[in-house]
């Protein structure tokens, strides 16, 4: 979805397998505005999110853990000075990502 300054990608994922999967390795987002089948850009979210597979721990709890701990995102593509590693809510150069999980633990991106 876009409105006339920004664009805006949702994903809910279910399935606590495939959430898992999301945690470990993160997701991509690839972007085309040309309209070719090779992306432009991509964003690579959330990184940083690890635990100790031996652990086990209540599902709340498992989800505030990584909450505290998956902060990052590397950007490739972009224009200039844009790419790289940061913050996924800092802000910086207009882009934020978000992780989350709503009240029936399906995986808000």
């Amino acid at each position: 979805m876009n409105d006339s300054s920004a664009f805006y990608v949702c994903v809910r994922i279910a399935d606590e397998a495939e959430q898992m999967k999301v945690l470990r390795n993160g997701i991509e987002i690839r972007f085309n505005s040309k309209g070719k089948k090779k992306a432009e850009a991509m964003l690579h979210f959330p990184i940083g999110g690890r635990m100790d597979p031996g652990e086990r721990r209540d599902r709340k709890t498992m989800h505030l853990m990584y909450l505290l701990q998956m902060q990052d995102m590397e950007l490739s593509g972009f224009k200039s000075g844009i790419n790289g590693f940061q913050n996924i809510k800092s802000g910086k150069n207009g882009i934020i990502a978000a992780v989350n999980w709503d009240s029936a633990y399906v995986m808000v991106l």
